[in-house]
Parts: C-alpha cells; structure tokens; sequence
C-alpha cells in the first residue's frame, strides 16, 4: 500500500503563502494573511509520487482564470 498526496500537477508546486496570495489575487480580494513560523498545513508537499495516477488535469493558470470568472460575477474586482 501507498500514500499519495494528490494536490495538483506540476503547475500546482509552489509554497503555501505563493498559492495563498495567488488565489485572493485572482478573485480580486485584498487580504493581509498571517503565517506560521511552524510548519503547517500550507507548506510545501510533494505530488511526485501522485503523477502515476493522473489526478490533476487543471493547470494553476486554468484554476486562476476560473477564479478571476468567479471574482467577476461576485462584484470582487
């Protein structure tokens, strides 16, 4: 038996606070996160083992334009 950390494809790899600051960007909402000095939940993890499966068919960038969409009909931007 294996453990897989299914979160993404390559387009996905970045560290917790980049993908934090992406997504808020993009839905046009301005936030002032603060961050752990510990580890935790948003730090990075690698999905390499994942890649076997062909979990993630949606790129980051194709994510991001969703929630641009998204941001837009809500009135956020």
């Amino acid at each position: 038996m294996e453990t897989f950390n299914v979160a993404g494809g390559d387009s996905w790899q970045m560290l917790g606070h980049q993908y934090i600051e992406a997504f808020y960007k993009a839905l046009g909402v301005e936030v002032d996160p603060k961050y752990s000095e510990k580890y935790t939940a948003v730090d990075w993890y690698t999905t390499i083992k994942g890649k076997r499966i062909n979990y993630q068919s949606t790129t980051f960038e194709a994510f991001e334009e969703k929630l641009k969409t998204i941001g837009a009909d809500y009135g956020l931007k």
